[in-house]
Formats: structure tokens, C-alpha cells, sequence
């Protein structure tokens, strides 16, 4: 019998802190926003996570607001 490894199933989502990221390309510098994220999973665990604008978009229906 094989093992499965049940998926983590999100239970909300706390934004912790925002921090500005610079890329230097060629000849111009571009600014983005790099978001610190507190995930708490159904099962207890947490983890800490940084992402960029479009990776939030898969956690914003579990912030509370």
C-alpha cells in the first residue's frame, strides 16, 4: 500500500509586511513589491512565505479583512 500525501489545505491568510524589491535590467531599474505572508493550513501547521503580486493572487480570498 502506498503512502499519499494528503495536500495542505489553506485556512487563511495574514499579510505581515510589504518590502519594495528593485531589478536592474538594461538601462532602467524597475520597483516591485515583495509580500511577507503568515499561510495557516486546516491541519495546524504555518509557514512563512515572500511572493510577488501575481503569486498573491492564488491567497487573497483567504485574507480576512
Amino acid at each position: 500500500m502506498a503512502f499519499i500525501n494528503p495536500i495542505k489545505q489553506i485556512e487563511r491568510v495574514r499579510v505581515l509586511g510589504v518590502r519594495t524589491a528593485e531589478q536592474t535590467k538594461v538601462l532602467a531599474t524597475y520597483n516591485s513589491s515583495i509580500y511577507c505572508i503568515l499561510i495557516l493550513y486546516i491541519n495546524g501547521q504555518r509557514e512563512l512565505k515572500e511572493c510577488d503580486a501575481k503569486e498573491m493572487g492564488k491567497y487573497i480570498d483567504y485574507i480576512k479583512i
